[in-house]
């Protein structure tokens, strides 16, 4: 239904012009940004600027899933090319980048082993593999404890789970690299205050006294201000001694926005989030895939 859908080439019966979002993803697919995937959304996502935050009228936005920069600015130019010879003259295409996140979904599984001869390495992988399946690296994916629960648990008979079990934190990897300027990240989603966390990782030249080479963690400090708190790196010393580094960014969990100064981080690291609601929706230039990590508990 969705192929039938997203490759329907409504666009031609208004003329050979692209008039709504549902046009600009047909008259991309039929120019071969989809090629022979079964789910275009792995492949491409276009979205009208009208329902983003804050609005954006009179704009087309199109994101491409490729990993590789200088194939994704080729294929980009191509997308604008099509899409400013077809669209209206006062809708303006714009291409974003895609942002890349990790959905990593826990849970405690029950399960019965006296319904089933298989063993209990067989059924978490089964329940594993049936949730990979179902949220592959793609555009619009959308994760939600209800709908992984279900998942679970048609993956076996002898399966019993709840949406209690499992819970769903966002992880994205930050790489300062040489960057002269703060990075921000944007997760379009309300998250839970106290859930900002950090790999492990060295110390940038921000911090003044740390010993070379350095392992360090961010963490937040202080008080909430306008739904505002400062972070800051953390070590511990050889003596068992909390070291503190002020300066680390800043973090706004009502917006979903963090942002970590330069020279934080020697390598890249990753930053790990909770939704507040327990719902994370990859819409727009966001793709997300998703890390399984299960326990089975036997009922019997």
């Amino acid at each position: 239904i969705e192929m039938i859908r997203f490759f329907a080439p409504k666009w031609f019966a208004a003329q050979d012009r692209a008039i709504t979002v549902e046009d600009c993803r047909a008259l991309l697919a039929s120019s071969g940004f989809v090629g022979d995937s079964p789910d275009p959304f792995t492949k491409i996502n276009v979205w009208g600027g009208e329902t983003m935050t804050p609005p954006m009228y009179g704009r087309v936005f199109i994101s491409i899933n490729d990993e590789s920069s200088s194939s994704v600015n080729q294929q980009a130019e191509v997308a604008m090319s099509i899409l400013l010879e077809k669209t209206c003259v006062s809708i303006l295409p714009e291409f974003m980048n895609p942002d890349y996140f990790e959905v990593i979904l826990r849970g405690m599984i029950f399960w019965d082993p006296l319904s089933t001869p298989s063993s209990s390495n067989n059924i978490i992988g089964l329940a594993k593999k049936a949730v990979l399946d179902n949220f592959p690296s793609r555009f619009e994916n959308t994760f939600k404890l209800s709908e992984i629960s279900n998942i679970v648990n048609n993956s076996h008979d002898s399966i019993v789970s709840n949406p209690s079990d499992f819970s769903i934190t966002i992880r994205k990897e930050v790489d300062l690299n040489q960057l002269l300027e703060a990075k921000t990240l944007h997760f379009k989603h309300e998250l839970l205050q106290s859930s900002f966390a950090t790999s492990e990782f060295i110390a940038g030249g921000i911090f003044d006294n740390v010993p070379d080479g350095q392992k360090i963690r961010l963490r937040t400090t202080g008080t909430v201000n306008n739904n505002i708190q400062e972070l800051e790196g953390y070590y511990y010393t050889d003596e068992g001694l909390l070291a503190r580094l002020s300066g680390a960014g800043i973090w706004n969990s009502k917006e979903g926005i963090v942002i970590i100064n330069p020279q934080v981080a020697a390598e890249p690291f990753n930053v790990e989030v909770v939704p507040l609601n327990s719902i994370f929706k990859g819409n727009e230039n966001i793709v997300s895939s998703a890390i399984v990590e299960l326990t089975l508990e036997s009922i019997n």
